[in-house]
């Protein structure tokens, strides 16, 4: 289970901080980022989120109890679903949405089932959101825009923080 975690955390440090890399910039979501390939390499970006859900499955739904075990499953398939749905620049893209906001909400709560003290990474985003508009209209440059990818980032780390600690 350890290795397949460990392989987890690679592929996603490394696929998003490479994307971040080329583009200087953060993406605006992770699914933000199949923009960046040329129209015959976005599935590279499917693969990607695909072996995403695959390499988590087995630790989010070890971590999660038994009774709430098919919330992990369902977390995960929603992942897989979401790599499956093709996106479309300049359209909602409403399927794929509706999907990618489920798995996150969905892993937020097999978090709060088994640890729930890992929501606090929340308090600290919103102390930080305080902090950065303290005084201010807006704000800062580098992080306008970029709310989808910074809450995506959050609940995948706590997820993460929540499978290691099981």
């Amino acid at each position: 289970m350890t290795t397949i975690l460990t392989i987890h955390i690679l592929l996603a440090v490394l696929y998003t901080g490479i994307a971040i890399w080329r583009k200087k910039s953060l993406p605006h979501s992770i699914s933000a980022i199949v923009y960046d390939f040329s129209r015959g390499w976005q599935w590279c970006w499917t693969a990607w989120l695909s072996l995403i859900a695959i390499t988590i499955a087995p630790g989010l739904i070890d971590a999660t109890p038994e009774p709430f075990k098919f919330l992990a499953f369902a977390t995960c398939a929603c992942l897989l679903f979401t790599a499956a749905v093709p996106l479309v620049k300049g359209t909602r893209n409403t399927t794929h949405a509706v999907l990618a906001y489920a798995a996150g909400i969905l892993s937020q709560v097999c978090v709060a089932i088994d640890s729930p003290f890992w929501l606090l990474v929340w308090a600290g985003f919103a102390a930080f959101l305080i902090w950065a508009t303290s005084g201010k209209k807006e704000l800062p440059g580098w992080i306008q825009g970029k709310g989808t990818f910074i809450i995506e980032t959050i609940c995948w780390a706590t997820t993460i923080g929540s499978i290691i600690i099981h």
